[in-house]
């Protein structure tokens, strides 16, 4: 059998390459191979590659909620201080109010992000565990 992959009696042979780091090409299809088997494993791989999609999406939503709550802190605090700075200019009383108003504002920024935490804590405890991850019972 020559070199190329080709044969006297069939002509050339396509074989597909799959490239591997520090390693020559190794053929995906062989007679030691067949198709069928290679698609049970990309079928495998597929779901593998579905479940391995689910920390990115955890990671993006925990990304997007400490960036609200963030928000809603740094908001709480501006919102506070100017309106105590307004007041202060309004009733002049320089700089007491507009300190007793940006803690306060610090304070209501904490209150909601406490709030959106045990909201949130609440939501994955309701969330059943799946099997393989659920702690082994002592005793049996």
């Amino acid at each position: 059998m020559p070199r190329d992959g080709s044969s006297a009696a069939t002509g050339p042979v396509v074989t597909p390459w799959l490239p591997l780091p520090h390693r020559s090409k190794v053929p995906l299809v062989t007679p030691e191979r067949p198709t069928d088997e290679l698609d049970a494993i990309e079928a495998r791989l597929a779901v593998a590659r579905a479940r391995d999609q689910r920390p990115l999406q955890v990671a993006g939503s925990a990304l997007a909620s400490g960036s609200r709550y963030a928000v809603e802190i740094v908001a709480g605090v501006v919102i506070g201080g100017l309106l105590g700075w307004l007041l202060d200019g309004w009733l002049g009383t320089k700089p007491w109010l507009a300190l007793i108003f940006l803690l306060l504002g610090l304070a209501a920024g904490f209150m909601n992000l406490m709030r959106a935490v045990n909201r949130e804590q609440r939501q994955v405890d309701a969330r059943p565990l799946p099997p393989a991850a659920a702690p082994e019972q002592e005793g049996q």
